[in-house]
């Protein structure tokens, strides 16, 4: 059978009624039809086109499911739910409209539908459910209008062409992964309405260099960025009144707790003074990453902190050994390359710090003020700048070419500068000074 018509007389098409007839290529459905039961038409696999009625106001689970050869599909005005596969993978299926009725997607809806082009989702859809488009590769754009409160998991995963995402407000919920794997993704805005981030929704969307979010953020995961490898920015609404951001990077309101660390961002990073817990994963992936300084006030570093750094060589820690909250993945599990670095005097080190070595190291080279003569006091001065409360010994000499560096003075470096002044200056014709650790 390739052809068929059904008369109006006929209201309701049963399960399973013309489903794997392979060489069926057209159906003509006359007004007076008001429903379509689950599986009418599946694995119609020739089936080319369809125009279903607006008297229609039901059609069931997978009633298209595998018409692969499916071109085209009219939703008729009174359908007011699309249901469960309804279209899933009819892989030839370039565009659909879902009429205005429609307030629920179901799950799998155009799953695998690869050539869908666009997809327009009316104002009065409330939920769009678990894997709705997902692996719709060709598709490129798509507007969430702001009825829609719930996106469920996997809804648009694999959507590897979408270029453009519209999130309206509205929305309060997006599912675990919704946007996963969208790899053409380079830009979201997450809008003051939803509250949640904790579950890889666009985790591995490898173009995504920013992200900015909205003031009702309450629920975050530092996997929802998860393997973003191209990720530079990630951008708070000040007023947001559980968590900011600073040169991109994700924190807690206050600043006391790194949640999240871009994967795009490279180089040297210092953390911020204000820090005293690393969050679990926050620097994960971050291959580009070769320098963190660790400030004095870090106290805690959660599981996975700095796991799968390969760039990584330095952790330089300004205080005591921070504590390791021990959990699923080790802190530096993966870095190879990694030394952590810490200053003499500092507590709690010893050779090896959760799997990677340790040396004592000063963290970089004084700098010393301009020389400052202070002719009516007799005195001699500058400003020495370093470690933040390391003690820092003052020599001096005066023959450079046959030394011998005596004491002059042991100073306490009182966040990270300390003043050093030299009474006898005036008896020397020359005198020369160098710093050093006790």
């Amino acid at each position: 059978m390739t052809d068929i018509t059904i008369p109006g007389s006929v209201t309701n098409l049963g399960y399973y009624a013309f489903a794997n007839c392979y060489n069926l290529t057209n159906v003509a459905i006359t007004n007076g039809l008001t429903s379509i039961s689950g599986y009418a038409f599946q694995d119609c696999s020739s089936l080319t086109g369809i125009t279903i009625p607006n008297s229609v106001t039901n059609i069931g689970v997978q009633a298209f499911n595998g018409c692969s050869s499916l071109l085209y599909a009219t939703i008729p005005n009174g359908v007011t739910s699309i249901s469960f596969s309804l279209f899933g993978g009819c892989s030839s299926l370039t565009g659909i409209t879902i009429p205005n009725s429609v307030t629920y997607i179901g799950g799998q809806a155009f799953v695998g539908c690869s050539s869908l082009l666009y997809a327009t989702i009316p104002n009065g859809v409330n939920i769009i459910d678990n894997d709705a488009f997902a692996d719709c590769s060709s598709l490129t754009n798509i507007t969430i209008p702001g009825s829609v409160f719930h996106i469920f998991d996997y809804a648009f995963s694999g959507c590897s062409s979408l270029t453009n995402v519209t999130l309206s407000n509205g929305l309060v919920r997006l599912g675990n992964s919704a946007f996963a794997d969208c790899s053409s993704l380079s830009s979201i805005a997450i809008p003051n309405s939803v509250i949640n981030l904790d579950g890889q929704q666009f985790s591995f969307c490898s173009s995504l260099t920013n992200i900015t979010i909205g003031t009702g953020l309450i629920d975050f995961s530092v996997d929802a960025f998860q393997g973003c490898s191209s990720l530079t920015a990630i951008t708070v609404s000040s007023g947001n009144t559980n968590f900011s951001s600073s040169g991109g990077v994700f924190f807690d309101k206050k600043q006391t707790v790194l949640l999240a660390f871009p994967n795009g961002l490279g180089g040297s990073y210092t953390i911020p003074t204000s820090v005293t817990n690393i969050g679990v994963y926050a620097f994960l992936g971050s291959g580009s990453l070769t320098n963190v300084t660790v400030p004095q006030g870090v106290t805690g570093i959660y599981y996975g902190a700095f796991a799968n750094c390969g760039s990584l060589t330095g952790i330089y820690f300004l205080g005591n050994a921070p504590i390791l909250n021990s959990g699923d993945t080790s802190v530096f599990s993966g870095d190879t390359n990694a030394i952590a670095y810490y200053l003499p005097g500092a507590n709690g080190w010893g050779p090896v710090f959760d799997g990677i070595p340790t040396e004592p190291v000063w963290q970089t080279t004084p700098h010393l003020s301009a020389p400052s003569p202070q002719l009516g006091s007799g005195q001699f001065g500058f400003t020495i700048i370093w470690a933040t409360n390391a003690p820092v010994v003052v020599e001096s000499c005066t023959n450079l070419a046959s030394p011998v560096w005596l004491r002059v003075a042991t100073n306490n470096l009182t966040g990270g500068t300390a003043s050093f002044t030299d009474t006898n200056w005036a008896n020397y014709a020359r005198r020369f000074y160098r710093v050093r650790t006790p």
